[in-house]
């Protein structure tokens, strides 16, 4: 039996790939455990220097909970799903290295949700996307209304959830749910590529990048300022920044040690 997950590492990139194309690649408990397990892996590693998400097949990126598993599910059970979902996009999400999804396919509901809790994502020409829990009579749970809030903006978030239609990847792309767009064919070659781009970068840089978008995305401007100051100061305490800027002066490539 094939695996659920699959996760390969090439240089200093890790490709994590959903490995149930049969199944529309759902992210079911057992699914959901097991990128749990993988993220927090690569949460510790230090020769991971970037990470890329995506799954099997062209049809579906990733379906969220089973419809029929949740018919006759309470609204306490529905709590406990919510908590599992967002315990899983929040640690994906606080990465160190930056994550970049390379969508596939029908990106709906909670494999959206896994979209958007990845800081770049690139799709597919044949992408669509949507948030259609509406015609079901509920609603995203796993951190997917506010993420797509921060990605898009209000006025576009609230068209789509209210409306529940789907939009294409060229609307995506315009709208800044997606920046970048890719032959079908091409997909993960070319979201290699840019993860292998970032990966030459420093990476306590770019962790600490991440982290003062996380402080400037939910916190007042002032708030957000503080944490880009002290953020940049750690830079400066780095080896990798004495590096960088030897490396540029000398016009040579820097090499990094994430020190």
């Amino acid at each position: 039996m094939n695996a659920m997950l699959t996760c390969e590492i090439q240089g200093a990139v890790a490709l994590v790939t959903i490995n149930r194309p049969d199944a529309a690649n759902a992210l079911s408990a057992d699914v959901r455990a097991e990128l749990r397990a993988i993220v927090d892996g690569l949460s510790c590693s230090q020769a991971v220097c970037a990470v890329v998400l995506t799954s099997a097949g062209r049809k579906v990126f990733a379906a969220g909970s089973d419809i029929q598993d949740m018919v006759e599910m309470t609204a306490a059970e529905s709590v406990a799903l919510s908590e599992s979902i967002r315990q899983l996009n929040g640690a994906l999400s606080e990465l160190p290295q930056p994550v970049i999804c390379a969508v596939n396919g029908w990106c709906l509901g909670g494999g959206l949700e896994l979209a958007l809790a990845c800081d770049i994502r690139v799709a597919s020409e044949t992408a669509r996307f949507g948030f259609p829990e509406a015609k079901l009579g509920i609603m995203p749970g796993g951190g997917g209304l506010p993420r797509l809030v921060r990605a898009v903006g209000s006025a576009v978030a609230r068209h789509m959830l209210l409306t529940g239609e789907f939009i294409s990847a060229a609307r995506a792309y315009e709208i800044g749910l997606v920046t970048q767009l890719a032959k079908p064919d091409a997909l993960v070659d070319d979201t290699l590529a840019l993860a292998q781009r970032i990966a030459t970068l420093a990476p306590l840089a770019l962790a600490q990048i991440k982290h003062a978008l996380r402080v400037a995305e939910s916190a007042d401007l002032n708030s957000g300022i503080h944490a880009e100051a002290q953020a940049c100061a750690v830079c400066f305490s780095t080896e990798d920044k004495r590096e960088g800027m030897r490396a540029f002066l000398d016009r040579r490539p820097a090499v990094f040690a994430a020190r």
